[in-house]
């Protein structure tokens, strides 16, 4: 078996069996949320549309290389910029739809991080 360095083995960490099966069941109340049932639904029409799958994947790399790489007045025109070479994409009903779903699931997964971190006190 290949040998692991010190850091990898550091930040390696084993859920205990009740951790485990918490976070099992979790995931599963995730998964029966209609937010990412809807997502879920959103995402296999869009497999069926490589091409499409391909354009969203460019268009989320392009958003987060402007969002690292600009601030101020010169964000807002680049993201003006690119609202617009986009704007046909986004019109696309499925496409549409797919962010939307995906936007939600995202809001949901932050919501449950805020929780956590508050809950834990880890401000």
């Amino acid at each position: 078996s290949p040998v692991s360095s010190t850091a990898e083995m550091t930040y390696m960490i084993r859920l205990d069996e009740n951790m485990e099966k918490s976070l099992r069941s979790f995931i599963e109340t995730i998964a029966q949320t209609e937010i990412y049932q809807n997502y879920a639904i959103q995402k296999e029409r869009l497999k069926e549309e490589p091409d499409l799958e391909r354009q969203i994947d460019d268009y989320r790399h392009k958003n987060l290389e402007i969002q690292q790489n600009y601030h101020g007045e010169e964000l807002l025109q680049k993201m003006e910029e690119f609202e617009m070479n986009y704007a046909s994409l986004c019109a696309n009903p499925l496409v549409d739809r797919y962010l939307s779903a995906e936007l939600a699931l995202a809001r949901m997964y932050q919501e449950i991080q805020k929780e956590i971190h508050e809950r834990l006190g880890l401000h």
